[in-house]
């Protein structure tokens, strides 16, 4: 089998999500005995966030893609496109196109890549375009991620109901329909799509992936553990514009230390511990200031390692301001919930996060809450009994997060759509 994996819009980076959850499949699915060809092309902006963050450093972000993948496995196609990632308008999506369909068609006739396996709803348009443009049979995977056109909302890209909206409401079912399989991460997703008319048969669900650390314990956090309480721990980016509130975790950091007067919190994050640091102050947390040690890691599995000495992770998520916002967040499974159990600790998720709550329910490897302050001692104490398993959570978590399984699972779902043809 030829796979060719498309993200149009993105910023490529090994260190984010992006790498985790495609750079490193890509390598993964490569390494399959039925996969001939897998590689990468990113349609990227030519003015992007990297030139924002990272400026001159981003390209070590291509260079490392580069290494790990190969230099004939990776391809940046430059989109002559506004700085608006995956969440183009109707008016917009033609500057995506733009110098890119007769080229890609020229590619796609030299390569032949049997599937195109398509990161979230933009790169999926494009290649249905493709399709229909070129007459070409290539087989459509559509890696759903999340659900953009409500996500666009809350980031404010458009109004709810606006024309945008609706045009990607539309968008959305037509790819849902015409996709030749259709990847969700969780169960409401599932069962959302294929409300909206998806063949059941062709929706799969493969949850997030996390590698395996290469060793079993990192040491050196006798920092945070000065005593014989509890060490809760929080993994992942902190911001007010994302989908992490800083407020909702000191929310539940300060219900905790309530609960439990010997608890200490480790914070791994990428966003800035200063800001962070002046937030707590700015909201009269300074206390939990002296409770929290801020670090910071170079990869998930780097995490995982970090995370190994600690007693239960925490999800918290935001507050949904909208009926909208509750139906998206009924989706999310985030990938800090297989972070943490790789590392064999349990979870303490907010219900509102349907996905990673409904999974630790089902599988008994944490707890779940409706808001800090319903927490009890039970509930704690209940939840740092998991630890004691920690084994059967690492199980589990390998069994349906690592990566190596996962691009079997994937190699299995390109068998099936080949077949089907």
């Amino acid at each position: 089998m030829k796979i060719m994996f498309l993200s149009w819009g993105e910023v490529p980076r090994l260190s984010s999500v992006y790498g985790g959850q495609l750079v490193n499949v890509v390598k993964n699915v490569g390494q399959h005995e039925s996969v001939e060809d897998s590689y990468l092309v990113a349609g990227m902006p030519l003015i992007h966030s990297g030139l924002v963050r990272e400026k001159w450093r981003y390209g070590k972000e291509l260079s490392s893609i580069r290494n790990l993948l190969g230099s004939g496995n990776f391809f940046r196609r430059k989109l002559i496109v506004p700085p608006v990632g995956i969440y183009p308008t109707e008016a917009q999506i033609g500057m995506f196109k733009l110098g890119q369909t007769k080229s890609m068609i020229k590619w796609l006739r030299k390569r032949k890549p049997d599937i195109l396996h398509c990161r979230s709803y933009l790169a999926t348009y494009m290649a249905h375009e493709w399709r229909n443009a070129s007459g070409l049979d290539f087989k459509i995977l559509f890696d759903t991620r999340s659900y953009m056109p409500d996500e666009a909302i809350q980031r404010e890209c458009w109004a709810e109901g606006s024309p945008d909206h609706q045009f990607w409401r539309k968008t959305e079912a037509r790819l849902l329909r015409d996709s030749d399989a259709v990847n969700v991460v969780s169960e409401p997703m599932r069962t959302r799509f294929i409300g909206m008319g998806a063949d059941p048969s062709r929706v799969h669900l493969i949850h997030l992936n996390v590698e395996a650390p290469e060793e079993e314990k990192v040491q050196g956090l006798g920092i945070v553990r000065d005593g014989n309480g509890p060490l809760f721990c929080y993994c992942g980016y902190l911001d007010y514009a994302g989908w992490h509130h800083p407020n909702n975790v000191w929310q539940l950091l300060d219900r905790l230390a309530t609960l439990r007067n010997d608890a200490r919190f480790l914070i791994i994050t990428k966003s800035s511990h200063t800001m962070l640091a002046a937030d707590l102050r700015n909201k009269g947390l300074d206390y939990l200031r002296e409770k929290i040690v801020f670090t910071s890691a170079v990869s998930p599995s780097e995490c995982v390692r970090i995370m190994q000495g600690c007693d239960a992770g925490l999800l918290s998520y935001y507050t949904p301001k909208s009926e909208l916002e509750f139906e998206m967040a009924r989706g999310v499974f985030a990938t800090k919930t297989a972070e943490y159990l790789f590392a064999g600790i349990p979870v303490l998720v907010n219900k509102i996060c349907g996905g990673a709550a409904e999974f630790v329910e089902e599988h008994n490897v944490g707890v779940s809450y409706d808001s800090p302050e319903s927490l009890n001692d039970s509930d704690i104490s209940r939840l740092l009994g998991h630890k004691s398993n920690g084994n059967r959570l690492q199980a589990l978590a390998k069994e349906k997060f690592d990566i190596e399984h996962n691009s079997r699972r994937l190699c299995s779902i390109y068998s099936d759509m080949l077949r089907r043809s």
